[in-house]
């Protein structure tokens, strides 16, 4: 399991952690994440569902512009 992951397991495990704190670890798997399919990802979105409560496609969607956002302007920092 690669660090982001592990970071992402405990974050989401973590009482505290706040919904924006769940998108930086999301933007982070998006990086480790590419090109992976559902086994990958399955998990992960299941237990966002369960923790943040994104039963619609929609909140689903709203969670993931937010993780690419913070993704693209981390990237943009790098480059």
């Amino acid at each position: 399991m690669s660090g982001p992951e592990q970071l992402f397991w405990a974050e989401v495990n973590d009482p505290s952690a706040s919904r924006r704190s769940l998108a930086v670890c999301y933007a982070l798997l998006i990086s480790v994440g590419a090109g992976a399919g559902a086994k990958f990802w399955q998990p992960i979105n299941q237990a966002l569902n369960a923790r943040l409560g994104l039963t619609t496609h929609r909140k689903l969607d709203a969670f993931r512009k937010l993780a690419w956002s913070i993704h693209d302007n981390a990237a943009k920092e790098v480059a």
